[in-house]
């Protein structure tokens, strides 16, 4: 018996030892790659403090660049208002997104090409989501923006082919040019009655939205400048005096799609347009995937047939 309470402090300390042992080689595991600011575990766990600066100017800054098809989620700290270019752009396994609650910028292609995002939750602080934010993160079903946007830049979802819903809430005022371009599957749509513009070719090759909802009357409709390559916007149901509330408007089954669906071509010919009879003033713009022609004052047209004589022209590049 004496022998047997001598040893009992030995076990104890001897487990104690064996569990100590065991802890420490899994916390050193648990972490895959740290820096300044942030930390990714084996899990795929990425960390960003509000200490770390994302003024990123190039897609070789990213510090976790390496790392990105390891990406499972992330997580912003609460004080960070500006997440930066590049920060997660392809990172295609990601599938959660924690914003912080005090975000006012998302930059330049931040989450461009995350396939496995399904939703996204913005704060009511967000104020700005730039060119390409979002792009191409096809596996999205849903996406609210709104609270304190007023612009919706372009290209900010395009190509985002699983969308099937979008609600854009007041204050937006301008929706840009191509911000929902290529979302096939975009069946139902919800306006505010701040809404002014739907910017050209917004809502360009998406066959399948046959219903929108606005919050305002006919009249208030009727004004809203909608550019040209919008054409689904007219050949839809338009339901007004419709107030926002999540639980009234449902996703109905998007129409199948036909493959021989296409992206119309906007590098062919451009027609002239002389707005004012004055010198022919054009500036060329190159995008990722379109090239425009764009006046001072308007874009020009796609020309489908022989071209008039343009006199003295200074695109000279232009084909007869």
């Amino acid at each position: 018996m004496k022998n047997r309470i001598r040893t009992i402090p030995e076990i104890i300390l001897f487990a104690a030892m064996i569990l100590f042992l065991a802890a420490t080689p899994a916390r050193a595991a648990d972490i895959l790659a740290e820096g300044d600011g942030w930390t990714l575990t084996s899990e795929g766990e990425l960390s960003i403090s509000a200490d770390l600066n994302m003024h990123y100017g190039y897609r070789a800054d990213i510090p976790w660049r390496d790392y990105m098809d390891r990406i499972v989620s992330v997580t912003f700290a609460p004080d960070i208002t500006y997440i930066g270019c590049y920060v997660l752009e392809n990172a295609v396994n990601l599938e959660k997104i924690v914003f912080p609650e005090n975000l006012e910028t998302v930059d330049l292609r931040a989450f461009s090409g995350c396939t496995g995002l399904k939703s996204l939750q913005f704060p009511d602080s967000l104020k700005r989501l730039d060119y390409w934010s979002f792009a191409g993160c096809t596996g999205l079903k849903e996406v609210t923006v709104g609270s304190q946007i007023e612009t919706l830049n372009n290209y900010v979802f395009v190509n985002c082919s699983g969308l099937e819903r979008v609600v854009i809430l007041t204050p937006v005022e301008h929706i840009g040019y191509d911000v929902f371009e290529n979302c096939t599957s975009l069946a139902e749509a919800y306006f505010p009655d701040t809404l002014q513009i739907i910017d050209l070719a917004a809502f360009n090759n998406c066959p399948a939205l046959s219903d929108i909802y606005f919050d305002g009357s006919e009249s208030a409709w009727n004004k809203i400048d909608v550019k040209d390559y919008n054409d689904v916007i007219s050949e839809a149901e338009i339901h007004y005096d419709v107030s926002y509330d999540p639980n009234n408007i449902s996703v109905k089954e998007p129409l199948k799609i036909s493959p021989e669906v296409v992206t119309p071509d906007y590098t062919r010919q451009w027609d002239y347009v002389d707005w004012d009879d004055s010198y022919p003033f054009m500036m060329q713009y190159t995008f990722d995937y379109n090239i425009f022609a764009r006046t001072n004052q308007n874009f020009f047209r796609p020309f489908h047939g022989k071209r008039k004589s343009l006199g003295r022209s200074p695109c000279k590049n232009i084909r007869e």
